[in-house]
């Protein structure tokens, strides 16, 4: 998960500046410290000997080979190279995160097509949203460490509330080879139905909707693992 600094730049300063470049949590000198200080000592070891060790024919033979490596450069574009890997990078994260699936985005639905006020549509929609954010935590446990410390176990994740003690029960006794993120959306679907068959959902087309969000859901957070 990112580290967010929106709090620091808007308060910009030569102070700020400063602290947010040398803040260590999140930035990029913890990502790269250890090649830095390989390069650091390989450098400072390589400008000791050319200044101390080396007489003026090695001196100019060591500057003629560094001239040869600076210009063979031009064989190989070191923009073109960067920039085809900054490009990747920033392809890869924008797919990861147009396929994080929003709750949002499901629940409007739901709220929309399933109608009712009494008590039993307000179990079935909060039952549906309830599933498929279960669906999303299952998911984002196995790729974040951060959530994965949130919910180290499944009974933490039934006590926050995402389950109950049979649901998850039920959960733990479905045998299956892979994981099993498809359980939630399951019972979500199921719950879909049911709400149809018993006149909370008006159409079939409200009903392919639903389940239609609920599938693309899925396949989201099977991309984003």
């Amino acid at each position: 998960m990112g580290v967010p600094y929106m709090n620091d730049v808007p308060n910009s300063s030569i102070r700020s500046f400063l602290r947010l470049i040398f803040r260590w949590k999140g930035s990029l000198w913890k990502l790269i410290w250890r090649e830095l200080l390989v390069w650091l000592v390989v450098y400072g070891i390589l400008n000791i000997v050319y200044r101390l060790s080396l007489d003026d024919k090695q001196k100019i033979r060591f500057e003629n080979i560094c001239a040869s490596i600076f210009l063979s450069q031009d064989h190989v574009s070191l923009t073109f190279l960067l920039g085809f890997f900054v490009t990747q990078t920033i392809d890869r994260w924008s797919v990861l995160f147009i396929n994080l699936g929003f709750c949002d985005t499901f629940a409007l639905n739901v709220v929309a097509y399933l109608q009712g006020t009494d008590l039993k549509a307000r179990i079935a929609r909060r039952s549906i949203i309830r599933y498929l954010s279960l669906a999303q935590v299952l998911v984002y446990r196995d790729i974040s460490t951060v959530v994965r410390r949130r919910f180290p176990t499944l009974e933490a994740v039934r006590f926050a509330g995402f389950c109950n003690k049979n649901e998850l029960k039920i959960f733990e006794n479905v045998n299956c080879a892979g994981r099993k993120y498809w359980v939630p959306i399951k019972w979500a679907m199921m719950t879909t139905i049911e709400a149809r068959k018993e006149g909370y959902i008006d159409s079939d087309f409200a009903v392919q909707d639903i389940i239609k969000v609920q599938q693309n859901t899925s396949l989201l957070e099977l991309n984003v693992f």
